[in-house]
């Protein structure tokens, strides 16, 4: 394949995935609320000072809203571990978000959370109010009324262990509150569909630029690289089958959460590739006997940076992990993981391979 040809199929791909990651932007763009406060609670004597914290927020057209909530310890961000296992954090949090006349809309109650569930909100002021719950009685009251029966309540207070959670002081917790209107479906599946037939169009174009009418010239492979491609493909294989076979056990022993399993299946493809390029590069057969290797190196390199600042950016908003599972953005990060190793096996066999020649020559 001539390096024309090359560059064409890399701009497809940059095309399709900035269009992939344009409609990830625009899923943030619509109507949405956001905000983040700290609040101090004293707690004497199994009462606590204040007893509720009040925040509301304005939904202005009626539609299916993601919301994302949370709240820990000041300083512990996402992470729920030290929540979970200090048992002196004083109380148990009650939440309840409430629609203009006042109905419940959606209610939960955690000494430490940081959740994402999906509402279907009408236009209005929506107020959430957090109660600062320090004894079990008060938390099956409130479960009772806001989240469940009075057997469930009762059985979750068990389990929260309130002698334990319940200790004087004071604690200052980090609040969040993110609300956003999500995209049609329909929308999100045309603007998919238009990313890749503008991604056509513009292959088509380019390839009839940049043939002139010439048909493009295939690409060719000696014996030798047709052989040493076969033991790439037949390594990288392996690499995918053990990969999987890993990912299966962990799978099994509930190492894995369920939704995790996407992003680890993803990197076991991620996985047989890198070894199956890398093999073939470093044993010359990657590329074909008529095709350069600058315009493939250069683009290499843009994938590799383009990928890698999608899961930068990612990491920054903090929606690569939420509640402790890879978001599919993680795959971004590793793409560009993939691209920029790729293109430093190409340079480092391109060094070895200059100075093998530059000692054959001094030889001479």
């Amino acid at each position: 394949m001539k390096k024309k040809s090359v560059l064409t199929i890399m701009l497809i791909l940059m095309i399709v995935l900035t269009g992939f990651g344009i409609i990830n932007l625009l899923k943030d763009k619509g109507d949405s609320w956001s905000s983040r406060w700290d609040h101090t609670v004293t707690v004497q004597n199994k009462a606590t000072d204040p007893g509720q914290s009040v925040a509301e927020f304005t939904i202005s057209e009626g539609a299916e809203y993601s919301i994302a909530l949370s709240w820990n310890l000041q300083g512990e961000g996402k992470d729920l571990t030290k929540a979970s296992e200090d048992g002196g954090i004083g109380f148990v949090t009650g939440c309840v978000i409430s629609d203009p006349e006042g109905n419940m809309v959606y209610g939960t109650a955690a000494t430490a959370v940081y959740l994402d569930t999906t509402l279907r909100m009408e236009p209005g002021n929506y107020q959430i109010t957090y109660t600062y719950l320090t004894s079990e009685e008060d938390y099956i009251e409130f479960a009772k009324k806001y989240l469940c029966g009075e057997m469930s309540a009762k059985t979750w207070a068990k389990d929260l262990d309130f002698q334990r959670i319940v200790t004087d002081g004071s604690r200052t917790l980090d609040f969040e509150l993110k609300v956003h209107k999500q995209l049609d479906g329909t929308w999100q599946v045309f603007a998919a569909l238009f990313c890749i037939l503008t991604a056509i169009c513009v292959a088509v174009i380019l390839l009839a630029a940049f043939s002139k009418g010439k048909q493009l010239q295939s690409p060719r492979y000696d014996e030798r690289q047709e052989l040493e491609r076969g033991r790439g493909f037949r390594y990288g294989f392996f690499t995918l089958l053990i990969s999987i076979g890993c990912v299966l056990c962990f799978d099994w022993t509930g190492v894995i959460p369920e939704h995790n399993q996407t992003v680890f299946y993803a990197t076991c493809i991620f996985m047989g590739l890198l070894v199956y390029a890398s093999y073939c590069i470093w044993h010359e057969s990657y590329f074909a006997l008529n095709q350069k290797t600058n315009a493939v190196l250069v683009f290499f390199t843009l994938i590799g940076l383009f990928n890698i600042a999608l899961g930068i950016s990612s990491i920054v908003d903090g929606s690569l992990v939420q509640n402790g599972i890879f978001e599919t953005r993680f795959l971004n990060l590793e793409c560009g993981v993939l691209f920029l190793i790729l293109m430093v096996v190409l340079l480092v066999k391109r060094a070895r391979d200059k100075k093998k020649n530059a000692a054959d020559e001094d030889e001479e």
